[in-house]
């Protein structure tokens, strides 16, 4: 503890009974609580940055850590509050437990060293941080990795092969995580996040109230779940994605529009339950099977597109009684009889056979002022406006919609 020490300079070497050795660590406590220090220079003989090295370091703003370095121990530069840049270097593999915590950083540039591991509340109440890009090395996050960080609201997991693992959070599904104690982001004010590789283990966007822009990259081959993500209103997944979590998109209240993969086999349990605001679905082809409750709630939900000649199975719970009744269910061609033999799809009492050949995603319309509009056999039709048209699917201005009153 050196109080008035204002700048350091680490040698690489020193000479000890006429002998000379490299420097390769910064030590355990090396500048703690040095509260004038303003700067350190760390040589590239330095691999391995010691626990508590800065801790306290309260005037330190800037630090350069080289390519040497491996490894930043556990509260390394905690509580250094005017830290705003630090660069680290290429080879770091191991951020320890607490190791950036309450630093003033408005930006972190991590490494792309082979696997990268962050360790608990590495970067936790960083609360000028808005943006974070999560390369495609980092593998593992531990607790509150980055938690408490007020104004972060965009993340991006950089596109890769390797799955990624965050925190399991202890919070019931649908509940607001911000107070669990193990959420990577809890109290993070997300907006927007881009998923480019497959979260394999953690629900780190469960109860995300903010959250309100998702978009993934091309070779996820899962979603994880955004329960109680009522800020969200639109999603698309591409057909990389082979799997949906169960309750992926429970009690997304505004969501009114999601694009499924083409090569999803199920929509899992509770996957859309309470989806009030959704007003229509369209079922891939390769979908075999619906699991129970997995469009209970969604009272909006009026057309109910399965592309599937060969009705997919259900449960008794799959859809409401208020959606069998009155949504439109449209079939392809030749398959109307099937279904309305099908166990749990009889209960739909409006059944519509027709060409959904092409039909990757459709849109429903209330009322639209038009110039030209086909039936889906080719016949024109005079209406000037969707409201006289009756229920159906049309081509309206070269586009295909459905017409639900």
């Amino acid at each position: 503890n050196y109080p008035d020490l204002t700048k350091a300079e680490i040698p690489s070497s020193v000479t000890n009974d006429g002998k000379e050795y490299a420097v390769t660590a910064v030590g355990k406590n090396a500048f703690n609580y040095c509260s004038k220090l303003t700067s350190v220079s760390i040589p590239s003989s330095v691999k391995t940055i010691g626990v508590r090295a800065s801790f306290g370091c309260k005037s330190l703003s800037k630090v350069i850590i080289p390519n040497s370095v491996t490894d930043i121990g556990n509260s390394a530069f905690n509580s250094c509050n005017t830290l705003a840049s630090v660069t680290i270097g290429s080879q770091v593999k191991t951020i320890g437990d607490y190791a950036f915590s309450g630093c003033n950083l408005t930006s972190i540039q991590l490494p792309h060293y082979k696997s990268l591991e962050i360790g608990a509340s590495a970067f936790a109440n960083c609360n000028n941080l808005v943006t974070l890009s999560i390369p495609s090395n980092v593998r593992t996050f531990g607790a509150l990795a980055f938690g408490d960080c007020e104004n972060l609201r965009e993340v991006i997991i950089e596109d890769g092969d390797n799955e990624i693992y965050f925190p399991v959070t202890s919070v019931s599904l649908g509940e607001d995580n911000n107070n669990d104690e193990t959420s990577c982001f809890r109290n993070c004010p997300l907006k927007k996040i881009f998923i480019g590789r497959t979260i394999e283990k953690g629900t780190p966007f469960v109860g995300k109230k903010t959250l309100s822009s998702v978009s993934f990259g091309e070779k996820i081959k899962k979603t994880p779940s955004f329960c109680g993500c009522v800020g969200l209103t639109s999603v698309s997944l591409p057909n990389s994605v082979e799997m949906i979590e169960s309750q992926a998109f429970e009690k997304c209240e505004s969501l009114s529009s999601i694009q499924l993969s083409n090569n999803l086999k199920m929509i899992p349990w509770r996957a859309f339950y309470g989806c009030k605001s959704l007003k229509e679905i369209t079922i891939p082809s390769s979908v075999n099977a619906l699991g129970g409750d997995t469009f209970h709630l969604c009272s909006g939900l009026t057309s109910v597109i399965s592309l599937n000649p060969t009705p997919p199975t259900l449960t008794a719970e799959t859809f409401d009684e208020e959606t069998e009744k009155n949504a439109m269910l449209y079939v392809p061609t030749g398959s109307k009889n099937l279904y309305w033999i099908s166990r749990h799809w009889e209960n739909f009492y409006n059944i519509v056979e027709t060409d959904l050949s092409s039909i990757n995603g459709v849109q429903i319309d209330k009322e639209e002022i038009i110039n030209t509009v086909y039936s889906v056999d080719g016949r024109k039709h005079k209406e000037s406006d969707t409201s006289g048209l009756p229920k159906g699917i049309y081509i309206v201005n070269g586009r295909k919609r459905i017409i639900t009153k």
